[in-house]
């Protein structure tokens, strides 16, 4: 068998096992719904105690599973709708640049341990684009008479 045949048998068989679990989460979460509604019906009674704490066990577990299923649900659905991710460039080079320099405060340059100075690791620097609003100015014209 060639190797795309074997490839896309690999890909139907993770997508039915996948498949699968999805539905067995979904039965679970059934499941336990339909359970603690008969908990909440029978909760009048001698032994309403421990039905309130069944259900409190109940109840947390269902949310595990609802918020454990949202996360999943939004994960693929994130994947299926993102395309090819746009390539990183470099601003071009004739647009004038401003740097910024962020130093450390005042008196925050010795190490909270031993009293020593701190020295440098790196740098990190981006870039991003500003837009400069229009200036406004008033240019008075003197003329002067000889």
């Amino acid at each position: 068998m060639s190797e795309p045949a074997s490839s896309s048998i690999d890909k139907d068989a993770r997508i039915a096992e996948l498949e699968a679990a999805l539905a067995a989460r979904d039965t679970l979460i059934d499941t336990l719904r339909h359970q603690l509604a008969q908990l909440r019906r029978m909760t009048f009674g001698q032994s309403s105690e421990k039905l309130a704490l069944q259900i409190e066990q109940l109840e947390l577990a269902l949310e595990e599973l609802e918020g454990e299923a949202e996360v999943a649900d939004s994960r693929t659905a994130d994947r299926a709708s993102t395309e090819r991710p746009s390539p990183v460039r470099a601003l071009p080079d004739h647009l004038p640049r401003a740097e910024r320099r962020i130093e450390p405060e005042a008196g925050s340059c010795t190490c909270p341990d031993c009293g020593g100075a701190l020295r440098p690791l790196g740098d990190d620097s981006d870039e991003h684009l500003d837009i400069a609003p229009v200036q406004w100015r008033v240019i008075r014209t003197v003329c002067s008479a000889t």
